[in-house]
This record gives structure tokens, C-alpha cells and sequence, in this order.
């Protein structure tokens, strides 16, 4: 793999052995099946990242499932970032739905098993909804996010994903 990583404190360039991305739920990172045996292979001490990951996602809920990557270099040496959730995952959670549309654009959503007394799942999404989405991402993800965005921006960035899932946004 010709991959090459810019270590910015010594300002070298380091080449990769393997880049390994994955979901994991915020500071629940376990030793166990299937992350042990995935950083296993790779020489990398599931121990070691599990408490390091725990200790870096311990301010967000249990809940969330974070995108994380991890960079390995040829030395041995690994470092990781964490991603916010997706769109997809926080349009799912706030509208109560297991999965998104089986067609995409129209909508034909599953909804969660709810309790009679609960509300019905929403086939539409507001402004403020997304809004809501992007103050989240901002404020809890280690993930960079340029200040040049504005919500109309994100707004754009987002519409596949509302369209895929078979929502439509109310004005």
C-alpha cells in the first residue's frame, strides 16, 4: 500500500501499513468479538485502544455509533480518529425508524416497534429538525468541521441522504 501519513509534529512523512475503518458506540469499546479480533490481526492492543477510546468518546451518550479510523504504520505505531454520526443515523433515531426506505423517494418506512401510547413515526423532516442535527455534529464530534459551512450548505450535503430514506423536507 503506497499510503503515506504527514506526522506534524516532526514533519515527516510516514508510510502506512493499513487504514481500518469501523462503526463503534461511544464509550462502549470492548476487548471482545469482532473488535479484538479485528485489531488482533493487525498487532494492535485491543486493551490499549479500548481504553483509549473510551477515555477520548466518555462526554458522549452510549448510544451514538461513531465512525473510526484507524491509521497503522509500518513501525507498529497506530493513531485514530473519530467521526460523528452519520446524517442517516440521527434522521433514523429522532423520526423513530429501524431502516430507510426500500426505494429511495418514496415513502414506504418501517417504523420501530412502538407502544400503542407513542407517537407516530414522521415520514417528513423540518429545517429545525436538521438544524438540531448540525448543532449536534458541531458541538460533540472530534470530527472537523470548517466554520465556512453554513446550514444551508449542510442543508445540501444532507438532501441525499433525506431523499435515500424516503423523507421530505417541510418548509
Amino acid at each position: 500500500m503506497n499510503l503515506t501519513l504527514k506526522n506534524q509534529k516532526q514533519k515527516q512523512k510516514t508510510t502506512l501499513k493499513a487504514v481500518l475503518c469501523f462503526k463503534i458506540r461511544a464509550n462502549s469499546a470492548t476487548t471482545g468479538p469482532p473488535l479484538g479480533g479485528l485489531l488482533g490481526q493487525y498487532s494492535i492492543s485491543p486493551a490499549l485502544f479500548c481504553d483509549q477510546f473510551n477515555s477520548r468518546t466518555s462526554h458522549i451518550n452510549n448510544n451514538i455509533l461513531l465512525q473510526v479510523v484507524i491509521f497503522l504504520t509500518i513501525s507498529g505505531e497506530y493513531k485514530f480518529n473519530i467521526k460523528g454520526p452519520t446524517t442517516s443515523f440521527f434522521l433514523k433515531k429522532n423520526l423513530m425508524l429501524e431502516t430507510g426506505g426500500s426505494k429511495p423517494g418514496f415513502v414506504s418506512l418501517k417504523p420501530k416497534k412502538i407502544k400503542s401510547d407513542s407517537p407516530k413515526p414522521i415520514r417528513f423532516i423540518s429545517r429545525f429538525m436538521i438544524y438540531e442535527i448540525l448543532l449536534y455534529k458541531k458541538e460533540c464530534s472530534e470530527f472537523m468541521f470548517s466554520s465556512d459551512r453554513s446550514f444551508t450548505s449542510f442543508v445540501k450535503k444532507s438532501k441525499g441522504s433525506i431523499i435515500s430514506m424516503g423523507l421530505h423536507i417541510c418548509i
